[in-house]
């Protein structure tokens, strides 16, 4: 049972939990929708990654515990790199740096047959929610009957956030979102989300203070490293980060949903 268990970190679609013998449970939320299916292509998308050299904690089994899906992975050491910024805010070129090479460098990986189509698993998201707006779902699906669909793997939240490590030794984590798909997108979910995404709770005013100039920084310093190390269709990328965007109003964070919409009207009256 969990409650033996100690929990040691915890996000909006997962906890975890440490094992007796030093591994970590990662148990999905039970609020999540289709978790089983999640847990289960999140396990296919590690193991993919792993074998392509990509940097990711080890994946050892699915289970079930208390009746909710989970994985047994390695336990990483060491802090995310938005808190590593939190407390180091000096580090900020080299942790732009390191995610978008890192980004880059998973891209290199084809995306197994078994994933989802990234276009599909926007659609599908955008389609089964009411957070959207008539005329922004409706220019969604339009884009995503055009725009190309791709084959790589593709992480679907990828930020600081979600890579745990120090200097050159990092690892990607927190695979559930992970596709098939155009590596374009994915990198316009990241910008998506280094742009409007709000803090944490709890976070320093100091940290408020620096939020604007740092996502300028990191997000400038990120593309400029992805594109040294990967390569990117400047004439797609606006497109898909339109897309993304209006994919990000599903979620309905707080303190985002205004950010997004001013952000959609901005572009539409130019």
């Amino acid at each position: 049972m969990t409650e033996e268990l100690e929990k040691i970190a915890e996000g909006r679609e997962a906890e975890l939990f440490l094992l007796p013998d030093g591994r970590v449970l990662r148990l999905a939320r039970a609020e999540l929708p289709l978790a089983e299916q999640a847990v289960r292509l999140e396990s296919i998308a590690l193991v993919a990654a792993a074998e392509a050299g990509v940097p990711v904690p080890a994946f050892f089994e699915r289970v079930t515990r208390d009746g909710r899906p989970g994985l047994v992975i390695e336990r990483l050491h060491g802090r995310d790199l938005l808190g590593l910024l939190g407390r180091r805010p000096w580090l900020l070129t080299s942790v732009a740096r390191r995610t978008g090479e890192l980004h880059a460098e998973l891209h290199r990986t084809e995306g197994p047959a078994a994933l989802p189509a990234l276009s599909d698993v926007v659609r599908f998201r955008i389609e089964r929610s009411d957070a959207v707006p008539a005329e922004l779902r409706e220019e969604a699906f339009r884009a995503l009957e055009e725009l190309p669909r791709g084959d790589r793997l593709c992480h679907g939240d990828f930020h600081p956030g979600n890579v745990i490590g120090d200097g050159d030794r990092a690892s990607i984590v927190d695979w559930t979102n992970a596709s098939r798909g155009e590596p374009t997108a994915d990198v316009a979910r990241t910008w998506v989300v280094l742009e409007v995404s709000p803090l944490p709770p709890g976070a320093s005013r100091i940290e408020r203070a620096l939020t604007p100039l740092g996502r300028g920084t990191l997000l400038r310093g990120y593309m400029r490293a992805y594109a040294r190390a990967g390569s990117l269709d400047p004439e797609l990328l606006p497109r898909w980060i339109r897309v993304r965007a209006i994919e990000r109003l599903v979620q309905e964070i707080p303190g985002e949903r205004e950010a997004i919409l001013k952000r959609l009207g901005r572009e539409r009256r130019r």
